[in-house]
């Protein structure tokens, strides 16, 4: 395919200048890349591959390695204090990640507001996130130090007792995530806020003139969707759940209520809406699963097991000579004018209507 080039007002295949420019802009980009790429090979890759290959040795420091192949392995997992680290280190996870996500959005939430401050109270929120961490491990083991801690101390000048944080096993870990969550909540909370960043003001602000509180935001935006809840939307005896689906050529109204069908007005149309609907234009009535939902596998799953002797049949021939029976009556009565009393079975009548029929030839 031959590249193309746009300059000024023309358009059209690209001269070897403009070729060659495209080329140096395409690699000039690339190289940018390399200084990150070459940081992270030196120091993620390139020792994970050595952690790697130095895992089949038997090696120390000073000696020769003998090489054991997957034996570190066989014996890892045969260790039980491999097991109770893998155990502790679960449950650190889970407890110390669950914290973080609740708080960072929460957190996200109330520092994507403004008002008065709020600069200071980001650099507040993520100034554990920038310390290193063998500073907070030193700052953290003085403040849990049962003997000269501030925490325990606090708890003691409210009439609780000390806690041995650093002595006790579960006050240990109930320490270390503490710290965890900590540094890290506040790297959830960038997260958060980095997405909803990408939210549009306009959107924001209209959303505020409708009185959307921030969950109806964060429902409302979620995934680029576009949707109002309003909490505010029920009747005596129950809620009134209704969902409603606006776009640039109609609307569409799904209520739990009111059966399977969807009321739906469109401009333009649309390409299927129900059997038998003669057009998709204005309003119309889609039914959603309308296969399931008016019964023709049931049907026909009834219908086969029937066949095969399985099942009695629901409805049968009796049941469509009573419906003839109510008809005939319902005509026999329109012409009288007086109540018809069933079973009704007139004689020499081929059709229903002919009863009525009788009636003005008469």
């Amino acid at each position: 395919m031959a590249q193309k080039a746009i300059v000024g007002e023309r358009e059209g295949p690209a001269t070897a200048v403009e070729a060659a420019a495209g080329l140096r802009d395409v690699w000039w980009r690339r190289l940018l890349f390399m200084p990150t790429i070459g940081l992270l090979l030196l120091l993620a890759i390139v020792p994970l591959m050595f952690s790697l290959g130095v895992s089949l040795f038997n090696y120390s420091i000073g000696s020769k390695p003998i090489w054991v192949g997957l034996g570190n392995y066989v014996n890892m997992f045969i260790d039980p204090q491999f097991w109770l680290a893998t155990k502790v280190t679960v449950q650190f996870t889970v407890a110390a990640v669950s914290i973080e996500v609740v708080l960072g959005i929460l957190l996200g939430f109330v520092m994507n507001q403004r008002f008065t401050g709020m600069g200071i109270i980001r650099l507040i929120v993520f100034l554990p996130m920038m310390l290193v961490p063998l500073v907070v491990g030193l700052f953290w083991r003085f403040m849990f130090d049962q003997t000269f801690g501030v925490i325990d101390y606090m708890l003691t000048q409210v009439g609780l007792p000390a806690i041995p944080w650093l002595i006790d096993t579960f006050w240990a870990r109930v320490a270390v995530v503490t710290v965890d969550v900590w540094q890290w909540t506040p790297f959830v909370t960038l997260l958060v806020l980095a997405g909803l960043g990408t939210v549009p003001a306009d959107l924001l602000e209209a959303a505020t003139l409708d009185r959307a509180s921030n969950w109806m935001k964060f429902r409302e935006f979620e995934n680029g969707a576009v949707g109002l809840v309003e909490d505010s939307w029920a009747r005596h005896g129950g809620m009134d759940d209704r969902i409603e689906v606006y776009g640039d050529g109609g609307v569409t109204y799904a209520s739990l209520h009111m059966g399977n069908a969807l009321p739906t007005f469109s401009e333009h149309g649309y390409g299927y809406a129900v059997e038998k609907a003669p057009g998709t234009k204005g309003w119309t009535y889609p039914v959603y699963e309308e296969l399931w939902n008016y019964g023709f596998p049931q049907e026909m799953h009834h219908f086969a097991r029937c066949v095969r002797g399985k099942e009695e049949p629901v409805a049968t021939g009796e049941d469509g000579r009573v419906v003839q029976e109510v008809l005939y009556a319902g005509y026999e009565s329109a012409r009288t004018g007086c109540k018809v009393e069933l079973p009704f079975r007139p004689q020499g009548v081929k059709r229903p209507i002919d009863l009525w029929f009788g009636a003005h030839k008469g």
